[in-house]
């Protein structure tokens, strides 16, 4: 279990049980926002988790509309059967990954942090497309606007 996650289970379980996450323990773990942890209840927790997963997939298919102009109909076509692959494994993936808790009302979270999690990684690796030679020189502006 990567540290992170480890430590947005444990507030989510805190919230829970307790109503309150310790000051400091997402920022310590890496994360800089918590959007879904000042919920008062698991299933507004979970409404937020989901609600994160399905922004960051509408993230990743304005940059792959965004990418389309650049790369030509032959690589787009490419990309988006690439993009049907890495779906089916981003749920595989995701779903293997929250099973420790399934029957738990921390699954649906687990599994849409992961969902949001795998995404962003997902635009992190494409958005450079966007720039010149694909990235070579770094970022650019048009990859920046899809920074989290």
């Amino acid at each position: 279990m990567r540290p992170a996650r480890l430590i947005i289970a444990a507030s989510a379980f805190l919230l829970a049980c307790c109503g309150e996450v310790p000051e400091g323990a997402l920022t310590r773990a890496g994360v800089t926002t918590r959007p879904c942890w000042g919920e008062d209840t698991m299933s507004g927790a979970t409404r937020c988790a989901l609600g994160e997963a399905q922004a960051a997939q509408v993230r990743l298919e304005q940059l792959m509309a965004e990418l389309e102009p650049s790369l030509g109909p032959a690589r787009m076509e490419e990309l988006r059967e690439i993009q049907r692959d890495w779906m089916q494994w981003r749920h595989r993936h995701c779903t293997w990954d929250a099973a420790p808790h399934a029957g738990k009302t921390m699954q649906p979270i687990w599994y849409a942090s992961c969902v949001a999690a795998e995404t962003q990684q997902r635009i992190d690796a494409l958005k450079y497309h966007l720039c010149e030679g694909a990235g070579m020189e770094g970022d650019c502006e048009a990859s920046r606007r899809y920074d989290p």
